[in-house]
């Protein structure tokens, strides 16, 4: 899987531990704490707070860090990534926590099935690793004027 390597796989291995004590992705993404937490209080209800942070400190770094990797080689994650840039408006921090997220429910679904994960394109073609980075920088790039437009002033 792009962006897990010999360094980071060790990581969700040994924090996952059994793939099959998590029910459901959802479970498993909040254990990881990558997901946005809720404020709720009487009749009000806010949503898309800061991150929950629970779960091991080492698998939400290793899961920024491998999402930061892969949008850069997995077509779909670029797709993503570039549409919380551009669409939406979001910081590369909030954007690669967004990516984190759905690649922690990868990583879940391919060690629950046991398969090798394959990079596809954005219409679920199987491609190269070096198309897929073609792919990328063709479509899913995001240009320097959105980057600054969004960085924060201090």
């Amino acid at each position: 899987m792009p962006g897990i390597g010999k360094t980071l796989a060790p990581v969700f291995v040994a924090s996952i531990l059994n793939p099959e004590r998590f029910a459901t992705l959802e479970a498993f993404r909040g254990f990881t704490g990558m997901i946005p937490g809720k404020s709720e209080s009487g009749l009000t209800e806010g949503k898309g707070g800061k991150m929950t942070k629970a779960g091991p400190t080492s698998l939400r770094r290793a899961l920024y860090i491998a999402a930061d990797v892969s949008r850069q080689w997995d077509p779909q994650m670029a797709k993503f990534y570039y549409d919380h840039m551009v669409h939406k408006g979001n910081q590369h921090i909030k954007a690669t926590c967004a990516v984190a997220t759905k690649m922690a429910s990868r990583i879940l679904q391919v060690l629950k099935e046991d398969r090798p994960y394959e990079i596809r394109d954005t219409d679920g073609t199987v491609v190269s690793k070096q198309k897929a980075r073609e792919i990328i920088l063709e479509k899913w790039r995001v240009t320097d004027d959105v980057r600054k437009r969004l960085r924060r002033k201090k």
